[in-house]
C-alpha cells in the first residue's frame, strides 16, 4: 500500500539497483565464505584496520567539494566540484605518500614498527583509488546513470574477490590479503577512468581559473566544516573498527567486520539502493516542493522499517543457530554477535539513505557538532568500559546509545525540512 503513494520511476529505479546488488551481495558472500578457510580473524581485523584509515584521510583528501558538487543545482558546477575535488585528492595523496617515505626512509625504526600493523605505505593508493571510485559513483548517481552504476559496482566486488581469491589459494598471508585489496581497487578505477576518459579529459579542460576560483570561494562551507564533520562521521561509523582494533585487538575486530558482511551487508545494499534513487529524485523536489519531499521521506521510511523489522527478528533467532551449520568453528561466535549491534543498524538505516537532505538544508555545523559529540561517546565508551565489561557488553551499549543519537538527528531533520515548507 505504501509503495503506491511513490512514483512508477523512482520504485522501478529502486529495483533495478536492487536486483544487481542482490547479484553482487551473492558473490560477496560466497566470496567470503571461501575466504575463510584461508585468513584468520586478525587476518581480517587488519584489512579492516587498514580500510578504515584509509577512509578517514577520504573524507579530508577532497576537501569535501565532492559533497558540494552532489547538491549542486548546475550540472556542470556539479561535474566542474568534482573534478577540482579528484584533482585534489591526487595531490593530497600524493603528499600523503612522500611524508610516509621521509619518516621511513630518516627513521628506519619507524618504518618497522608501522609496517607490522598494516603496510601503512600503501595507504595513499589506497585513498585514492577509493576517493576516485567512491565519488565516480556519487556522480553517476547525480547523473541518474543506473546502469553504468551497476555495472562499476560489480566490476568493484568482482576484481576484488578474485584478487583475493588468488592470494588466499597461492600465498593465503596477510600481505596477499592488503595487496589484493589494493588491486581490485586498482582495476576498477583504471576501467572507470578509461570508460569515460573523453568526459575527465573534456571537464578538466573546460573548467577556467575564475571559475574555479568562485566554485570554491561559493561552496567554503564544505571544507570549513563538513571536513572535521565527515572525518568524525567515519570515525564514529565506517572506521568504528579502528577504535574495536584500539581497545579489544584484531580478533574482535576481525569477528565485527565478518558480522557486518555475513549478516548487514544485504541490509546496507537495499539502503545504497534507496539512497542512490532518492539522490536522483531530491535535486528536484528541494527546491520545487519540500512539503511533498518531507512526505515522500516519511513514507519510505515507513516501507523501510516494514522490512528491516521482519528481517532482523530473524536475523536474532536463527542467527546463532544457522552459523553453527554454515560456517568453520573457528567462526561460530559471529552468529551470537549479531544480537548485540542489531538496534544500531535498525536506526541508522532509517535515516542514513535520506541524509543528504542535511546538506541540501546547510546544516553542515550542525552535522559536525551532532558526529563530534558521538565520537567522543564512543571513544569514552570504549575507553572507561573495555577493561570492566567484555567485548560484547560494551558493543551492546555503544550499539543503544549510537541508536537513540541517530533517532534525534532524523527527528531534528525531519523537523528542521517541515520548518522550511
Amino acid at each position: 500500500m505504501l509503495l503506491k503513494k511513490l512514483d512508477r520511476k523512482y520504485v522501478l529505479d529502486i529495483f533495478r539497483l536492487l536486483k544487481w546488488s542482490v547479484i553482487i551481495q551473492a558473490l560477496q558472500l560466497a566470496g567470503t565464505f571461501i575466504l575463510t578457510l584461508y585468513f584468520t580473524k586478525e587476518n581480517f581485523g587488519a584489512l579492516s584496520f587498514l580500510v578504515s584509515v584509509s577512509t578517514i584521510f577520504e573524507m579530508a583528501v577532497g576537501l569535501q567539494y565532492n559533497t558540494a558538487a552532489i547538491v549542486n543545482e548546475k550540472a556542470r558546477s556539479a561535474r566542474s566540484l568534482m573534478l577540482i575535488s579528484t584533482g585534489m585528492a591526487m595531490l593530497f595523496s600524493a603528499i600523503i605518500l612522500a611524508t610516509i617515505l621521509f619518516f621511513f626512509f630518516f627513521t628506519p625504526a619507524l618504518y618497522n614498527t608501522i609496517n607490522s600493523y598494516g603496510f601503512i605505505a600503501l595507504l595513499p593508493l589506497i585513498i585514492i583509488t577509493n576517493f576516485i571510485f567512491n565519488n565516480g559513483i556519487l556522480l553517476l548517481k547525480y547523473a541518474g546513470k543506473i546502469r553504468d552504476i551497476n555495472f562499476f559496482r560489480a566490476l568493484y566486488v568482482v576484481a576484488m574477490l578474485l584478487a583475493k581469491l588468488v592470494a588466499a589459494l597461492v600465498w593465503g598471508s596477510l600481505a596477499s590479503l592488503i595487496y589484493a585489496h589494493l588491486i581490485g581497487l586498482l582495476i576498477t578505477c583504471l576501467v572507470f577512468a578509461f570508460r569515460f576518459r573523453h568526459q575527465i579529459i573534456t571537464g578538466y579542460r573546460q573548467i577556467t581559473y575564475s571559475e574555479a576560483l568562485l566554485l570554491l570561494k561559493t561552496n567554503y562551507r564544505f571544507p570549513k566544516y563538513s571536513i572535521l564533520s565527515n572525518i568524525i562521521s567515519a570515525a564514529a561509523t565506517i572506521s568504528f573498527p579502528i577504535l574495536i582494533t584500539l581497545f579489544f585487538g584484531l580478533h574482535n575486530n576481525g569477528v565485527y567486520y565478518l558480522t557486518t558482511i555475513f549478516i548487514f551487508q544485504p541490509l546496507l545494499l537495499i539502503m545504497q539502493a534507496i539512497s542512490d534513487a532518492f539522490l536522483q529524485k531530491i535535486k528536484l523536489m528541494f527546491y520545487e516542493n519540500k512539503q511533498h519531499l518531507l512526505e515522500f521521506i516519511k513514507t519510505q521510511q515507513k516501507i523501510i522499517l516494514q522490512i528491516l523489522i521482519p528481517y532482523l527478528i530473524i536475523a536474532f533467532i536463527a542467527g546463532e543457530f544457522l552459523f553453527s551449520y554454515l560456517m568453520p568453528a573457528q567462526w561460530l561466535e559471529i552468529g551470537k554477535f549479531i544480537k548485540f549491534i542489531m538496534l544500531y543498524y535498525l536506526v541508522t538505516s532509517i535515516y542514513v539513505p535520506f541524509s543528504i537532505v542535511a546538506d541540501y538544508m546547510n546544516q553542515q555545523r550542525f552535522l559536525m557538532i551532532f558526529n563530534t559529540s558521538l565520537f567522543l561517546f564512543q571513544v569514552a565508551a570504549l575507553y572507561f568500559l573495555h577493561s570492566i565489561f567484555d567485548f560484547t557488553f560494551v558493543i551492546l551499549t555503544i550499539s543503544i546509545i549510537t541508536a537513540i543519537y541517530y533517532g534525534f538527528i532524523n527527528f531534528y531533520m525531519l523537523r528542521k525540512l517541515k520548518l522550511q515548507t
